[in-house]
């Protein structure tokens, strides 16, 4: 009998009726006065600096009133990521720059009476680029004869781990235990190397934000974003405009997902509504979406993990290397929760090595997505959780009961590794992964599933596969106490 007030009772929400009848509005719901409308040019090359553009016969075009390039936008270093202030991210971008890092990377921007006039315009710029040299490949990008993504006037010196001559965007390197003694004392170390690639986001609601000044002169920004708070500071310290002067409006967001932990079309609306006062809007494409906005940080992670005989890891070895693409927002968080969220999984472990690097390339950017680096680091960890298993006969259900963190317990890796800051002991108050596993085992019929392979195949499996990951909400000691 469930004696619970709401678990395992239908409850019904809220707003399901108004959603059903389309009364709820979305950032695009809401019309703005008279506004202009903003259209984006990107550019077609991965690497390139930008000669000149001419966009004359553009602003003659009838109903063209204003067209942004590096050439009369100031030059304010920031980072687009949403994060608390100090951002934990290097301070590498700018509006519109005279270099394009990445195809899709911003190029100008037009503000018209209508959007068929603004991208009318888009066709009426020309720029002349100089081609460089592109870096699709992170070890390429690391290596000494590689050329710099961003050179010294691009970046901002702040006290975040990253090294941008060296086209790094956050470094990561942590030890604790005598990993080289731990790997002595095994009877077999498994080592493999595991690749995951990028991902759109794909929310419903494509990327869109509109600005304006209201009868109080407040700069009003309405936005599809997860970020609120953060847009009004970013956009604020972008424009010179104190925080209390602006208020930003958040509707209903159709999906975010982490796409929209970033403030990306804010300032542009905001910078042509300060300009001409007059309200702005931009709404991406979907395509647009996926060129010009950010995705899930492709990642490769090494694993070498030291086993005895009897199942125990004696010693584990973790190295995540991460593309951030051309600029690094969240570079530093994603990969230290690629650690510090996974690793901890596993906590009697006594040698441990993690090394995390994330790279700066001529691929589009990374950035906040579901998961936020942990994604990446559990899908890693459970193929290597079943590869020893298999390596030793062993039900790889039976090794996780034995390996993974308890009740009561905390792990070394908490103490030394966090989101981007310094770790923090954390203990387990209640854990039943062990009930959980058992469960789920005999509702998908593991045991008789396990190795069933196809008719006539002897390399395809098809049936069942474990995963076991941790997830906690919220930041200890930065958003949580």
């Amino acid at each position: 009998m469930n004696d619970f007030l709401n678990i395992g009772k239908a409850v019904p929400k809220r707003d399901s009726l108004s959603l059903a009848a389309g009364r709820e509005k979305f950032t695009a719901d809401i019309k703005l006065d008279n506004p202009l409308h903003l259209a984006l040019l990107y550019s077609p090359h991965a690497h390139a600096e930008i000669v000149d553009i001419d966009y004359a016969a553009a602003l003659k075009l009838e109903g063209v009133v204003e067209i942004l390039c590096y050439k009369n936008v100031s030059r304010v270093l920031h980072t687009t990521a949403g994060q608390g202030f100090p951002e934990p991210s290097p301070y590498d971008t700018v509006l519109f720059d005279k270099r394009v890092r990445f195809v899709g990377d911003r190029v100008a921007l037009v503000a018209a009476e209508s959007m068929e006039i603004a991208r009318q315009a888009l066709s009426l710029i020309k720029v002349e680029y100089r081609l460089l040299e592109e870096l699709f490949d992170m070890e390429k990008s690391m290596s000494d004869s590689a050329p710099r993504i961003h050179v010294d006037d691009e970046f901002a010196k702040i006290p975040v781990p990253y090294q941008p001559e060296k086209n790094l965007a956050a470094t990561l390197d942590i030890t604790f235990g005598d990993p080289d003694k731990g790997f002595r004392e095994a009877d077999f170390a498994e080592e493999r190397t595991y690749s995951m690639h990028n991902a759109s986001h794909c929310a419903i609601e494509p990327h869109t934000a509109g600005a304006f000044f209201d009868e109080q002169g407040r700069l009003v920004i309405i936005t599809s974003t997860q970020v609120p708070f953060h847009v009004r500071r970013i956009v604020g310290y972008l424009l010179d405009i104190p925080t209390g002067e602006i208020r930003v409006i958040k509707p209903r967001i159709g999906g975010g997902f982490g796409g929209k932990q970033e403030v990306l079309l804010e300032p542009l609306a905001a910078l042509v509504a300060w300009r001409k006062k007059r309200a702005a809007i931009i709404t991406l494409s979907r395509s647009e979406v996926f060129i010009s906005t950010r995705t899930r940080h492709a990642m490769r992670i090494r694993l070498k993990t030291g086993v005895s005989r009897g199942g125990r890891i004696t010693a584990l070895d973790m190295d995540a290397l991460m593309n951030a693409g051309a600029y690094g927002p969240h570079a530093l968080t994603v990969l230290s929760n690629t650690g510090s969220k996974v690793l901890p999984l596993f906590n009697k472990i006594d040698h441990l090595k993690f090394k995390g690097r994330t790279v700066y390339t001529n691929l589009p950017v990374g950035g906040a997505y579901r998961g936020y680096g942990a994604t990446q680091g559990y899908f890693a960890l459970n193929q290597h959780l079943d590869i020893i298993a298999r390596r030793l006969e062993r039900d790889p259900i039976e090794l996780c009961k034995e390996w993974h963190i308890g009740e009561g317990e905390g792990s070394q890796v908490f103490e030394v590794l966090g989101e981007g800051t310094e770790g923090v002991e954390q203990i387990i108050k209640s854990c039943k992964l062990d009930e959980c596993l058992d469960r789920g085992a005999a509702a998908i019929g593991w045991q008789e599933k396990r190795n069933r392979r196809l008719k006539g195949s002897k390399d395809r499996v098809r049936g069942v596969g474990l995963a076991a990951a941790m997830q906690g909400s919220g930041i200890p000691e930065v958003d949580m106490g």
